[in-house]
């Protein structure tokens, strides 16, 4: 017989016959090997078309960052003043993770452009992370996602950059058919209940736990009132809990 090309000489041995016979079946029904090519891209900010910075755990800023030998990042906002030594948080989205880096400011490099540069210490995919003190508070809240749908529930704790808040539970049901509007690199807005009136902010959603309505925001781009309003009643918590 002859079996992909290659002629071979079988014996009267039936059992032979039907091992043979076996294996050219195997050979002709077998399913055919391609190569299949996966790439993983490293989480890169500089590769990205938007990042949030932030500095000591402060309100994040939407820009871009570019890259500079040393691990270096230069933050891509005119006019932009942070002392070297100041904590830098970096979070962007890449291949739908969240993605988190953690570096130092540093002086500018010589020969280089004036500006503000981060020297990455830290970078990981999926994790988020909140260098701001945060303080444990119960807020009234109110979460508007891309689609329009407002979702309320409270705040757990709270920080000048972000805050950690969960969905009232009869909305539970609402928050399930939004997963994808607040899923881990979401942008969505925040209205805080602050006594001194609502504060409404930008929010990017830097992660989501296992339970509906369990999310953490970090705040972007806000703007100089509002950061004092916040500041301010952050400041008058830790004074009230201090004593105690």
């Amino acid at each position: 017989m002859e079996a992909d090309g290659l002629a071979v000489t079988v014996g009267d041995d039936p059992g032979e016959w039907s091992r043979l016979k076996g294996c050219a079946m195997m050979r002709t029904l077998g399913v055919p090997r391609e190569n299949v090519n996966v790439v993983q891209e490293q989480p890169l900010p500089w590769r990205a078309p938007q990042v949030y910075v932030s500095f000591d755990g402060g309100p994040a800023r939407t820009c871009r960052v570019t890259r500079h030998p040393g691990d270096l990042v230069r933050v891509e906002v005119a006019d932009l003043v942070v002392p070297a030594g100041a904590q830098a948080e970096i979070q962007w989205t890449q291949d739908g993770r969240g993605t988190y880096a953690a570096g130092t400011v540093v002086p500018p490099p010589s020969a280089s452009a004036p500006g503000v540069y981060i020297r990455v210490d830290e970078s990981v995919s999926g994790i988020e992370r909140r260098l701001g003190v945060r303080v444990a508070v119960h807020l009234p809240v109110a979460v508007t996602v891309t689609s329009g749908q407002i979702l309320t529930g409270r705040t757990d704790d709270l920080s000048v950059g972000g805050a950690h808040l969960r969905l009232d539970p009869a909305e539970q049901t609402a928050f399930r058919r939004c997963t994808t509007e607040v899923a881990r690199g979401a942008d969505v807005v925040a209205e805080l209940a602050l006594p001194t009136g609502p504060a409404r902010l930008r929010c990017l959603v830097t992660g989501v736990g296992d339970l509906p309505g369990d999310t953490r925001l970090r705040f972007v781009d806000v703007d100089g009132d509002t950061a004092q309003r916040l500041d301010a009643f952050l400041r008058d918590l830790q004074l009230n809990v201090a004593p105690r």
